[in-house]
């Protein structure tokens, strides 16, 4: 299935991270509108001016955590999909992400950019069906 007219933004501080996500993301989604922000406050401004289909949330940032920014998407509204991508598993953390709206929690650890791809065409799909419906 193909997403090219997705937008997708991705909150992640580490420079060779974002490569990794971008290089796996575009063996799908060749032309989607993907968009980069290395802090919680650039995230908040990105999704402020746009329209996202799916926003993939690193938790440890430089300037709050994953945990922060899901509470400051749900306090200004924003119903768009998200997934928590961390370093180090924590299932508390984990569970808190869910309460707050995450869709998905992936340790980067324990899987590759094509696992989360996976878990983004599985969001993209699901908010297509939904249009669909309606």
């Amino acid at each position: 299935m193909s997403f090219e007219k997705s937008n997708i933004l991705i909150i992640d501080d580490n420079d060779d991270h974002q490569i990794l996500m971008e290089e796996a993301l575009r063996q799908c989604v060749q032309e989607a509108n993907i968009v980069f922000a290395g802090t919680g406050e650039e995230c908040l401004l990105e999704l402020s001016k746009g329209n996202y289909d799916v926003v993939v949330i690193d938790f440890n940032l430089s300037d709050m955590d994953g945990l922060e920014v899901l509470r400051s998407m749900n306090y200004k509204e924003y119903n768009i999909p998200a997934i928590m991508v961390t370093a180090f598993g924590d299932e508390n953390i984990a569970v808190e992400a869910m309460k707050l709206g995450a869709l998905d929690y992936i340790v980067k650890s324990n899987t590759v950019p094509g696992d989360i791809l996976k878990k983004v065409e599985d969001l993209l799909k699901k908010k297509g069906a939904l249009k669909d419906k309606k």
